[in-house]
């Protein structure tokens, strides 16, 4: 769904993506699960856009319900494949935070988890990331890219900000749903999922300040508003 002129929210089957169209070739942020591969190539295709013409994938962490894309783009057409300098060592395989099933088994009674946990896993949410070709962005490198994006960073993720286009793309910091979630609207992920939940409460306010009109979440449906009062109506 087109949500500012040339910007694309994908709604895969457990995360999304976004596509940024540019004069030439386009930006994505982020990729899906590993098993979202086909559904990305073909979200890409149906707007016309060949997948060999991506100037960068841009990722907001290093959860492989976000990098699942990452290593074919890279392996295929030697997409650059750009994070802050937190997530690096997670793209290269050195380091992995993520929800476990350790960290799950609390929660596998509630029939949502349960399923959610059995979708990650068939979707490859296990598989580590060895991005061995992956680097880190600078500001200067991604003012060059579709949709000139700048990093607002925020614990554990990197959301990123279209000035031009009044667009915020949130990851994970803010979302809009969840597969083990029963509501709807602004809200944070649910504790399982945050290695620092701290750390992710005060990122809302850094969101909150962002100059934008279109949020575009990691999980759940794009709305409009200001990031300021989807951050009031948020469920912690």
């Amino acid at each position: 769904m087109e949500f500012a002129d040339g910007v694309y929210l994908a709604q895969g089957p457990g995360s999304n993506w976004v596509i940024i169209r540019g004069i030439s070739g386009f930006t994505i942020i982020d990729g899906g699960y590993p098993a979202d591969l086909p559904l990305v190539l073909d979200s890409i295709r149906r707007l016309g856009l060949s997948p060999a013409d991506a100037r960068a994938m841009l990722i907001t962490h290093a959860h492989t319900d976000h990098t699942g894309a990452a290593q074919y783009f890279s392996d295929e057409f030697g997409t650059p494949i750009l994070s802050s300098p937190g997530e690096h060592n997670s793209l290269l395989g050195r380091e992995k935070y993520q929800v476990t099933v350790v960290s799950a088994l609390p929660y596998l009674w509630r029939p949502a988890v349960f399923s959610w946990a059995i979708h990650a896993v068939r979707a490859g949410g296990t598989a580590p990331n060895s991005i061995s070709a992956a680097e880190v962005w600078t500001e200067e490198r991604l003012r060059e890219l579709p949709g000139s994006p700048l990093p607002v960073m925020t614990p554990g993720h990197t959301a990123y900000h279209l000035p031009g286009l009044g667009v915020l793309v949130s990851g994970d910091a803010l979302v809009t749903g969840h597969a083990i979630s029963g509501l709807g609207g602004p809200q944070m992920l649910h504790r399982m999922f945050h290695h620092d939940l701290k750390g992710a409460r005060s990122a809302l306010d850094l969101i909150a300040a962002v100059d934008a009109t279109v949020l575009l979440p990691g999980h759940g449906p794009g709305l409009m508003g200001t990031p300021a009062a989807l951050v009031a109506a948020t469920t912690r």
